[in-house]
């Protein structure tokens, strides 16, 4: 706004009233902004079709499957949050759900059954 703008008290006062009208009106402005989301079971499917491509009852059969335990470790997985989606990251195809530590290591690993190989070899030395 130039100085003319704010010598003009109507100008003036018309900034004042939109100022005043989005603090009074914040909180529906937000929510027009925003639309309508996605939340819960919902929320978590988009995430999984966006991500991996599979939907939440398939993910779910998957844990059935694996009678809710990790494909590696075998640990007890007592909830589908627990179950982390484990997926080739060159193809997209999923594997199999693992518990947070056996997905976690794999990729520190990089997928690489080599360096994995490399990593028991090394263990079993000491």
């Amino acid at each position: 706004m130039d100085i003319a703008q704010w010598l003009d008290p109507d100008k003036r006062n018309a900034h004042i009233e939109n100022v005043s009208y989005y603090s009074r009106h914040k909180t529906q402005e937000r929510k027009r902004k925003i639309g309508k989301r996605p939340s819960g079971d919902a929320l978590v499917n988009c995430n999984l079709k966006a991500k991996y491509n599979i939907t939440l009852e398939e993910k779910k059969e998957m844990w059935r499957e694996q009678n809710y335990m990790c494909a590696i470790c075998r640990k007890h997985l007592a909830t589908i949050g627990q179950a982390n989606v484990d997926h080739d990251h060159a193809t997209g195809e999923v594997r199999a759900l693992l518990c947070r530590d056996c997905n976690t290591g794999l990729g520190h690993y990089r997928d690489s059954p080599d360096l994995l190989r490399e990593a028991a070899d090394y263990l079993e030395r000491f």
